[in-house]
């Protein structure tokens, strides 16, 4: 199962998990990645859907909770058939806890992160549409129990428990594919009168990409090597 840990820095800016967790995870085939939203440790593979909106510019007093606000009763559009079941609320052994945890029936399904670049809002969310969220979860409170072992640490990781994660498949006792999610996204956009316009990559726009990345990875690197 290919899959890829994404992390943010803790609030005092320091990475407490050591290397170790890091080398054990790539036993189940996990590369890492630092995401620059205000997040824990998430897993994404194939069954793992990644949306962000982006606005630009929003009114003056806008708020982080419109924000999560817009993200949640977007969702909810997405899958009307669960609109009435689907809970914000923090899911406290969840992996990336946070207030605007997307649920049913206590069982969370998807998380939501913000963070503001210049003069525009990123609202991003991650959903798990399909696949072995027990198995995400279990490797998930193994990285932590290894990363965190034997250090005396500030900042609160959560205490994992996979009964409190599942995939909306399961919770909607539907079949989904990632396409299946496309398509639904499309016609809310399209019920909101959204122009979509397909956007085009520039040679400039790639060469940026590019740079961008290979300094990502070097920066991922120097946090592993602690410099």
């Amino acid at each position: 199962m290919k899959m890829k840990f994404c992390y943010e820095l803790d609030p005092v800016g320091k990475m407490y998990m050591n290397s170790g967790a890091i080398v054990d995870a790539k036993k189940y085939d996990i590369g890492y990645s630092i995401y620059l939203g205000r997040l824990l440790f998430i897993i994404s593979d194939k069954g793992i859907l990644n949306l962000s909106i982006i606005m630009n510019k929003p009114k003056e007093n806008f708020s982080i909770n419109e924000g999560y606000e817009l993200m949640t009763e977007f969702i909810k559009a997405v899958f009307p058939e669960g609109a009435n079941k689907i809970e914000a609320i923090e899911i406290t052994n969840s992996y990336c806890p946070g207030d605007y945890d997307l649920s049913i029936n206590g069982k969370k399904f998807a998380g939501i992160a913000q963070r503001k670049i210049k003069d525009s809002v990123v609202v991003s969310i991650y959903i798990s549409v399909f696949g072995d969220q027990q198995k995400r979860a279990n490797i998930m409170r193994e990285f932590y129990d290894i990363g965190i072992k034997d250090q005396q640490i500030n900042y609160k990781y959560p205490k994992i428990d996979p009964n409190c994660m599942e995939t909306l498949e399961k919770l909607l006792h539907k079949e989904f594919t990632l396409e299946d999610v496309y398509e639904r996204v499309e016609k809310v956009l399209y019920s909101l009168d959204c122009d979509q316009v397909e956007g085009e990559y520039t040679e400039e726009m790639i060469e940026e990409y590019n740079s961008i990345f290979e300094q990502a990875k070097e920066r991922n690197e120097s946090y592993l090597e602690g410099k």
